[in-house]
């Protein structure tokens, strides 16, 4: 295999420098109301097909008469939905063969979640975090169709001449809601993850994901709430007598998400009277994490005030009995689906001797756990039903209504190859949270007990990839590589993740960043309470017992905001959240130096140092 076949991100550089080819096709966003509630029928028809129908003559015949451009819908657009769509424009094409690509999302935004927690603090805007579909798109001729709308909800994916096992050797249609269709050729599943609480009574009703551009405004607005009741003596006293209390916000989870999201608002409300409490049923927070990963959140939770509850699960939540005195004045209903997460409620904990007790918060935040998306869809066929599959339990943003074809894994997730292509379905690829790599089938169906036991090792090493967007990222690489290859007749490229270390904020200027080096137990040994160590931990260094390097502190931030920089999913979003970040960056410069000014000026009508001493 030559270096380019092995090493699709290498092709896609050389790829991205060289002119598009291929028949040009208008893209842009479909509208709900381009679609009526009548008999279905294909979304994909092109200038010229309409052209032909007008005034038919010689020469269109002949353009009619020659074959379609392959047509690939991709259906998310997170990281590996819209990644796989921008990449597949980046590749050269050979004439007539470049696809119409469509996107389908239920939103109208892409969201860059590992930056949502700087719509917190201050740090980033809206549109650096969130930009349209619309605006990332304009560059590229990909038809972008918003899924949340009346007649665009999809209903589910129906495969043309469905083969004796249930799989499919050729394309077929996403079904609309209303009678509509978008037929495709190649189809491309990353529906992502949704937070799932596993069925805790209450959480879906009281709880709040932090997920989307709408879970962090409403973050950033209640807790201005609760720092204004703190302000004000605080919340609840007007009911039986009861003394004002001081605000709690309560987030479930000690994982990545939980950290970061205690860290930042932590930082947020310190000294503003509003207290922060971190609820996780294990003995430590970042379990499975770095070890410098983890005395780097553990020293700034603490800094913060934050509280840590370790050893406690959450049963289940209720609403409490604020007698209408709450912040949100009345506490309003359960169940208040965009409202969840206002009012006071109660966490019902258990420990792990079978004891209980409670803990009141006036808001909780839900970061504990997630599942792919698929698990709550249906698919047909009782033989692919996965486990927990169709049932509720989850923030579903695609609804149980949308039913898919594909045979899913006990999790719901969609079972690929180690190419991402789905199992029996010859053009369907999943990638990202939403897909499972089913490698021992593959393998076992060839009949190579050699190869089936690699794959195997595959399959247990994709098992392990982390549900993160540095995985969809890599993924939408071989995805994209791999439609064009299958549009082209060309082998198909095996997944494999090449982990490039995990970053994570605990402030507006800290991180703590896990580098993917590590040292020899040697080197780490000497370096163990070595006086080097101790230099090392002033620049934010830090070499853990197993040899792990983590770097902590602003420098870390710093990487981590240009790593995230580069990964923005264009060159002109990247460019526009550059020159963002540079005046950010200038402006905070700039009211420094000014506060060292007036320092160095002292309070008005006393001179300086020197006249002070006269």
């Amino acid at each position: 295999m030559s270096v380019m076949a092995s090493r699709p991100s290498a092709a896609f550089r050389a790829l991205a420098s060289a002119a598009r080819s291929g028949p040009a096709h208008g893209g842009g966003v479909w509208q709900a109301g381009g679609v009526l509630p009548c008999a279905r029928r294909a979304l994909h028809t092109t200038p010229r097909a309409a052209a032909v129908d007008e005034a038919p003559n010689a020469a269109a015949a002949a353009a009619d008469a020659a074959p379609a451009a392959p047509r690939v819908c991709i259906v998310g657009g997170g990281f590996g939905g819209l990644y796989t769509a921008v990449k597949l424009e980046t590749l050269i094409w050979p004439k007539g063969k470049k696809p119409r690509v469509t996107l389908i999302d239920q939103g109208e935004r892409f969201v860059f979640k590992p930056l949502l927690y700087e719509l917190l603090n201050g740090t980033a805007q809206p549109w650096e975090v969130a930009p349209t579909f619309t605006q990332l798109l304009a560059p590229y001729p990909v038809q972008f169709i918003q899924a949340s709308t009346r007649f665009a909800k999809v209903a589910g994916v129906e495969t043309d001449g469905p083969l004796a096992d249930g799989g499919s050797a050729s394309g077929g249609r996403v079904l609309l809601e209303g009678g509509a269709a978008v037929e495709y050729d190649w189809l491309v599943v990353a529906l992502g993850a949704e937070t799932d609480p596993k069925g805790v009574p209450g959480a879906k009703e009281l709880a709040r994901p932090f997920a989307t551009l709408e879970d962090a405004t409403f973050v950033g607005e209640r807790l201005a709430e609760l720092e204004t009741a703190a302000a004000a003596g605080g919340v609840g006293g007007a009911a039986g007598g009861a003394a004002p209390r001081s605000p709690v916000v309560a987030v479930v989870g000690a994982g990545y998400a939980g950290v970061e999201l205690a860290s930042v608002i932590g930082e947020r409300v310190q000294g503003r009277g509003v207290a922060v409490k971190m609820v996780t049923p294990g003995d430590v927070i970042l379990a499975g994490s770095p070890e410098g990963q983890r005395e780097a959140a553990r020293k700034v939770l603490d800094d913060l005030g934050v509280e840590v509850v370790t050893g406690a699960m959450v049963g289940s939540l209720s609403r409490a009995d604020d007698g209408g005195s709450g912040v949100d004045g009345g506490g309003g209903g359960a169940g208040a689906g965009a409202d969840s997460g206002r009012g006071r409620c109660v966490l019902n904990l258990e420990g792990g001797g079978g004891g209980g007790w409670q803990l009141e918060a006036d808001l909780v935040i839900w970061t504990a756990g997630s599942s792919p998306a698929s698990k709550f869809v249906k698919v047909r066929g009782a033989r692919n039903l996965a486990a927990g599959a169709g049932t509720g339990g989850g923030a579903n943003a695609w609804g149980p209504s949308l039913s898919l074809p594909f045979p899913s894994s006990p999790t719901g997730a969609i079972e690929t190859d180690p190419t991402l292509r789905v199992r029996k379905h010859a053009r369907a690829f999943a990638l990202g949270d939403v897909s499972f790599t089913s490698a021992s089938a593959a393998a076992a169906a060839e009949g190579d007990e050699q190869q089936q036991q690699q794959q195997q090792q595959q399959q247990q090493a994709a098992a392990a990839y982390p549900n993160t967007a540095q995985v969809a990222f890599q993924q939408a690489d071989y995805a994209a590589w791999n439609v064009w290859a299958a549009i082209n007749g060309r082998p198909l490229l095996p997944f494999r993740y090449q982990h490039l270390g995990s970053m994570m904020s605990l402030g507006a200027a800290n991180a703590a960043v896990a580098l993917p080096v590590e040292l020899p137990e040697a080197v780490a040994a000497t370096l163990k309470g070595s006086p080097l160590e101790s230099l090392l931990g002033l620049a934010g260094v830090r070499a853990g017992a197993r040899g792990g390097v983590t770097l902590d502190g602003p420098l870390a931030q710093l990487l981590r905001r240009a790593a995230y920089l580069y990964r923005q999913p264009t060159n002109e979003q990247r460019l526009s959240v550059a020159a963002s970040w540079v005046q950010q960056a200038a402006d905070v410069a700039a009211r420094l130096a000014q506060q060292l000014a007036d320092q160095q000026q002292g309070p008005a009508g006393v001179g300086s140092s020197s006249d002070a001493r006269r």
